[in-house]
């Protein structure tokens, strides 16, 4: 007999091969006569192995794959299935007309699993756990909600050009710090101490492992999950200690900040937050479902506070980089501000209405960058027909919503920076496709914190627009240094680190903003 612990790769491959090759067998049966979706032709026994991304950009690879099968891409390699919809009407056919199908989430055996991360609704199963978080977080998030916190987003982002003033060459700590000071004192009412506040920082560390290991089969167990069963003992263990490092950090971030708010409630000092909101209507200790109740107000905070930051936090390092890549638009927002605001005051969420460029602006940035640019998976629950073709039960299903903003058949010149191209006759043009319609997910997984980040977006952009210029830096000679927009790799990429020119646009506007803050000591 075959000491397995003797050779571990060989087993490892035999595994792979026979778990590929049943399913293979048991996915031609229920085929229904329908021919599976255009992709690539696979290898024997590996399939799509070679087609599949791996470091570089998700989204690109399979922009690329979409341009040559159509906007329906199906790859399956060592039984693992996937379908990638590169158009609007493909992701709201599936995502949103059926919706019962394509709802779930894949189980990946180390970011769920292992790390932990499957107690964010953003990533769990769909089921009544995920209705639960999810029907708790929209009460406090949706768009009438969100106002309430108007406001304290005033507020933070007057102290955020405050920081732009004194140190614009920390623009990206001091935007990192206006984004989760947001999100800290919106959910828990906690604001923290300078930008090196575990409070955060710790997020951070969080959403790096997601990024990390959310890519399909960068971890050999997520494609044989029984790999979590062999012990840490043996050799090519190293990714239970990456996992351990991350599930511990993700658990930090979800209990902190929540009793923290729990001991100030407990002292009747906890300030208005959604967390206070959720203590204060938590059943009594000794009721049943006090536990329960608990641990859903905890994880449903923990998903606005590790998400909101970041995905808000790169939206306005590409607002600041594209703004100072085509200074025209950010002369024409300026004139606009100066038009319907005036000389005498920030820009507030009142003017929102008839501030149509810069509306159109903020649609244009995030049409060209996505924090999520291929989107998380939805997985389908059960064997489906659809135009013809047969998705097998279990199919990862992405939205390339980076495929879709630049598709040259709705946008045109879809590299160009325009913000003319959403606006028709003074006002935006409904006919154009909104990039919020692909930018923040699909259907029910749709991105529920989206509202409170596209208003901080809102406020940091029209103040900062109002208030600065942001220019390239220049080299010793004084030219402008190029800006390249170059972004790590993973299924969230960021952009690299940039330098900018941010000043104020005249002594006049930076003694005005000095007289704003001097009223609030």
């Amino acid at each position: 007999m075959i000491d397995i612990f003797q050779y571990p790769k060989t087993v490892t491959l035999l595994l792979l091969v026979l778990q590929g090759l049943l399913r293979q067998v048991l996915t031609r049966r229920k085929r229904l006569g329908a021919s599976l979706p255009p992709g690539p032709k696979g290898l024997p026994l590996i399939g799509n192995l070679y087609d599949m991304p791996t470091s570089t950009r998700p989204e690109l690879a399979y922009s690329e794959l979409a341009r040559q099968y159509g906007d329906m891409v199906y790859l399956e390699t060592l039984g693992t299935k996937i379908l990638v919809l590169s158009s609007l009407k493909r992701t709201t056919d599936l995502f949103e007309r059926r919706s019962t199908i394509y709802s779930d989430r894949h189980r990946s055996p180390m970011l769920n699993k292992e790390m932990g991360y499957e107690a964010y609704f953003s990533l769990m199963p769909y089921g009544a756990l995920w209705r639960r978080q999810r029907k708790l977080f929209h009460e406090y998030f949706n768009p009438t909600a969100v106002k309430r916190y108007h406001s304290m987003i005033l507020e933070e982002r007057l102290a955020f050009v405050e920081d732009l003033l004194n140190d614009p060459k920390s623009f990206s700590q001091r935007t990192r710090s206006y984004f989760t000071r947001v999100i800290l004192r919106s959910t828990y009412g906690i604001q923290p101490k300078g930008n090196d506040d575990p409070f955060i920082t710790q997020p951070a560390i969080t959403v790096e492992g997601f990024n990390t290991v959310a890519l399909t089969g960068t971890f050999m167990v997520d494609l044989i999950p029984a790999l979590s069963y062999v012990p840490d003992s043996l050799p090519f263990t190293g990714w239970k200690k990456v996992a351990k490092f991350y599930r511990e950090s993700s658990l930090e971030s979800r209990i902190s900040p929540f009793e923290y708010v729990c001991e100030l409630h407990r002292q009747g000092v906890a300030p208005e937050s959604a967390a206070r909101s959720m203590i204060e209507k938590l059943p009594n200790r000794e009721d049943p479902g006090y536990n329960e109740a608990f641990i859903c107000a905890q994880d449903t905070t923990a998903v606005s506070y590790i998400g909101g930051s970041d995905t808000s936090l790169g939206a306005a390092r590409s607002t600041l980089l594209l703004l100072a890549k085509n200074i025209d638009a950010q002369k024409r927002a300026q004139e606009e501000l100066d038009e319907v605001v005036g000389p005498d005051r920030l820009p507030d969420f009142n003017d929102r209405p008839r501030l149509v460029y810069v509306n159109a602006l903020i649609m244009e940035i995030m049409r060209m960058h996505q924090q999520l640019p291929i989107g998380l998976p939805h997985t389908s629950t059960e064997d489906d027909i659809y135009d013809g073709y047969f998705i097998p039960k279990g199919t990862l299903v992405f939205g390339n919503s980076w495929h879709i903003l630049h598709d040259p058949n709705v946008f045109q010149d879809p590299f160009t920076f325009n913000p003319d191209r959403f606006i028709k006759n003074g006002e935006l043009d409904k006919h154009v496709m909104n990039p919020f319609s692909a930018a923040f997910g699909y259907g029910r997984r749709i991105c529920p914190g989206r509202h409170i980040s596209l208003d901080s977006l809102y406020a940091m952009v029209t103040s900062t627009l109002a208030l600065f210029n942001i220019y390239p830096p220049k080299n010793k000679h004084g030219a402008p240094v190029p800006l390249n927009e170059d972004f790590t790799d993973g299924v969230m990429p960021a952009l690299k680190p940039f330098d900018l020119d941010i000043s104020p646009r005249s002594p006049q506007h930076a003694e005005f903003l000095r007289g704003l803050t001097a009223s609030l000591v």
